[in-house]
């Protein structure tokens, strides 16, 4: 019988920057100070695409046909954002934390989804709830597996470019071993090929076009090969695949289709907008709540559960097996 072994002690010097996603995860748990920007190990930040930004020649671009969709400048609202859907037929979470000063704006990006699998990303293993530092464009800056993985990425800004690790794994024996392929990925912060759907559904809007969105298959064969995303109106081009989009009444993304018709990412539902202020409330509340929990005794459960039928709370009603 194969067995797996996962010895995950080990670490690289590239992951000390990952510390910084932790502590901010730890920071939207509990509404405790961040550290302040000369502690992380963030790279300084670059402007935001504009209209009058342009594609290399080399780039691809969505056809604008005859009739020019307005150009945006493309920014998600500094506000907590929130959806649930499916994602190739599998279930998918999404929160967008506001923007966080303390480092340099960025803001923290979870989700829970079907990580894809080994043979779509060339031996590549991922965790399915992956935590991630982006700007107000969405483009990565870092990328933790939260333990589920030791698969990550740290931008260390335009000259330096990605320092990427993938986990794989081989066989020792009758063992699978996971092992360590570090690599450095050129270019500009970008988001990735596989979160495209993700994030356009975050900042998609109706009725325009967008500037070209530097794209790269990070945890995938074509980690090395520049690629770009765009959009005019509900035309859109990932990589070198054409996809639609289904608006909902509000004018948010509710499909994404490829070239067939078949549904790639499907929204079900989104929350209200949070503000700022908001959304530090909600997550104090869900840290206080969480430690009064583990703050209890073991017999808590049932102590609570006495009282509420001891006060008419709650109700006990036999049924016949």
């Amino acid at each position: 019988m194969t067995m797996m072994i996962r010895d995950l002690s080990a670490s690289r010097q590239w992951r000390s920057g990952l510390v910084l996603l932790l502590l901010v995860v730890i920071i939207h748990g509990c509404g405790a100070g961040a550290p302040s920007s000369d502690e992380t190990d963030v790279a300084e930040d670059e402007p935001a695409p504009t209209a009058e930004e342009t594609a290399p020649e080399s780039s691809e671009t969505v056809d604008p046909g005859d009739e020019v969709a307005p150009r945006v400048t493309l920014a998600v609202p500094d506000a907590q954002i929130e959806f649930h859907g499916r994602l190739r037929d599998a279930p998918l979470w999404v929160r967008l934390y506001p923007r966080d000063e303390s480092i340099g704006g960025r803001r923290l990006l979870a989700l829970s989804y079907a990580q894809p699998d080994q043979e779509e990303t060339d031996g590549v293993v991922l965790a399915d709830h992956p935590e991630l530092l982006v700007d107000d464009v969405l483009r990565i800056y870092q990328w933790s597996e939260g333990g589920g993985s030791i698969s990550g990425l740290l931008y260390r800004g335009s000259e330096r470019g990605y320092e990427v690790v993938h986990e794989r794994e081989r066989d020792e024996g009758d063992q699978r071993v996971p092992y360590e392929k570090e690599l450095q990925v050129a270019g500009p912060a970008a988001w990735d090929l596989r979160l495209a759907p993700v994030l356009l559904a975050l900042i998609w809007q109706p009725q325009t076009s967008s500037p070209v969105i530097p794209l790269r298959d990070f945890f995938g064969p074509r980690a090395g090969v520049p690629l770009t995303l765009q959009w005019q109106g509900d035309q859109v081009r990932i990589g070198d695949q054409e996809y639609r989009i289904d608006a909902d009444a509000e004018g948010r993304l509710a499909a994404l289709r490829d070239h067939r018709g078949s549904i790639v990412l499907e929204v079900d539902g989104w929350r209200p907008l949070l503000e700022p202020a908001a959304a530090q409330l909600q997550a104090q509340e869900r840290q206080r709540r969480l430690e009064d929990y583990l703050d209890r005794p073991s017999d808590a459960d049932h102590v609570d559960l006495q009282e509420k039928l001891d006060t008419g709370r709650m109700e006990v009603i036999d049924v016949d097996e």
